[in-house]
């Protein structure tokens, strides 16, 4: 199986989603299928690109199997809620179009925040008419309310109506706790059957009746 995965964070960010994301992939790679992770430049915690990838627009690596796509994005060395939104946003559409130039996956895993890949993930599902899977690890839009970060309006109902969407056209939605699981089936969007993965060794999708598959 092809598997293309989309997410901003990827090895060598040593903290965050990158180690979860980074196992994932390279399980799957060593179980046997094509996987190419199409991610951002590094730079987390630091919030600051190593000086071997500064000034790079695109950059392809090898590693464990994964073939990575690298596309560029911009990283504040201060960070605001306009700061952030255009980091995120600026990788969401160097990727979308990173993953375009590439073949044609049989199946997308999709990692979000940022929550703007979830319009990469339908716009790229309906074009390839295939099947993508949306692993959250955070409710952006709630944790941007709640913090203060966004005040209620047009955008945060934006937010909110690509959020349902997201959830609405997944094949499934993973996250890492019942806790998370809940809070997204409260939000009425997914339907009972497309909650919590089981995850296997290095985060992978796991089967219990085999060791080795998605």
């Amino acid at each position: 199986m092809r598997i293309l995965y989309l997410g901003i964070n990827y090895w060598p960010d040593e903290s965050g989603i990158a180690p979860f994301a980074t196992g994932r992939c390279e399980y799957l790679a060593e179980c046997g299928h094509e996987v190419v992770a199409c991610t951002g430049l590094p730079y987390y915690p630091q919030w600051r690109v190593p000086a071997p990838y500064r000034r790079c627009l695109l950059v392809r690596e090898e590693r464990a199997g994964v073939s990575i796509l690298r596309s560029w994005m911009y990283v504040p060395r201060k960070l605001t809620s306009l700061r952030r939104m255009v980091h995120e946003g600026t990788f969401v559409c160097s990727s979308f179009m990173r993953a375009l130039c590439g073949p044609r996956p049989d199946l997308l895993l999709v990692v979000s925040p940022p929550l703007g890949l979830a319009a990469s993930a339908i716009a790229l599902g309906r074009l390839w008419r295939v099947p993508y899977v949306l692993h959250v690890t955070d409710l952006q839009p709630d944790a941007a309310v709640d913090l203060g970060m966004l005040a209620h309006g047009r955008l945060v109902r934006a937010f909110y109506r690509l959020e349902a969407a997201a959830y609405r056209h997944a094949a499934m939605v993973s996250t890492l706790t019942e806790a998370m699981r809940g809070r997204i089936i409260a939000k009425r969007a997914a339907r009972e059957g497309r909650g919590l993965l089981r995850l296997g060794r290095a985060g992978a999708f796991q089967d219990p009746a085999s060791s080795c598959s998605t």
